[in-house]
C-alpha cells in the first residue's frame, strides 16, 4: 500500500532536521513580542525526498518539545505544526493517510533514540 501511495506524492528538497535547535527566529517587528522564522541552520541532513517526510518529522519534534515543556498538550502542538504547514503547502489526502503511519513510526524511533542515549548501559536493547 505505501509503495502505491508514494507514486502519488510530491518530491522536493528537504532540510531533514527541522527542529527547535535548527530554527532562527526574530521578532515580527521591533515592538513585537511575537516571533517568526527568519532562517535555518544545519544542512547536513538535506535530501531530495517526499515533502510529507519532513512534515512527519517536524510534528514529532514538536510533540517531544511539548512533552519536555509540559506547557502544551503534545497532540495540540503537533496539530499546530500541521495547520501552519497547510498555510504554505496543500497536504493531499494520500499524504494525510501516510502521515498517520509515519508520525507513529518516527515518534517511536525518536523515543527509542532518547532512551538509548540516556541509558547507554542498556545497549542490549539495540540487538
Amino acid at each position: 500500500m505505501i509503495i502505491l501511495i508514494l507514486t502519488k506524492l510530491n518530491l522536493g528538497i528537504l532540510h531533514g532536521d527541522f527542529n527547535e535547535q535548527n530554527i532562527l527566529v526574530g521578532p515580527i517587528n521591533p515592538e513585537s513580542t511575537e516571533y517568526k522564522i527568519v532562517g535555518l541552520i544545519d544542512f547536513g541532513d538535506m535530501q531530495v525526498s517526499f515533502y510529507v517526510f519532513e512534515l512527519a518529522i517536524t510534528m514529532c519534534y514538536m510533540m517531544l518539545e511539548c512533552l519536555k515543556s509540559k506547557d502544551i498538550d503534545p497532540f495540540v502542538g503537533s496539530a499546530h505544526v500541521l495547520m501552519a504547514y497547510r498555510k504554505h503547502r496543500k497536504v493531499s489526502r494520500e499524504e494525510i493517510r501516510l502521515l498517520r503511519v509515519m508520525y507513529n513510526e518516527y515518534l517511536l524511533k525518536m523515543i527509542q533514540v532518547t532512551v538509548l542515549s540516556t541509558n547507554a548501559h542498556l545497549d542490549y536493547l539495540i540487538s
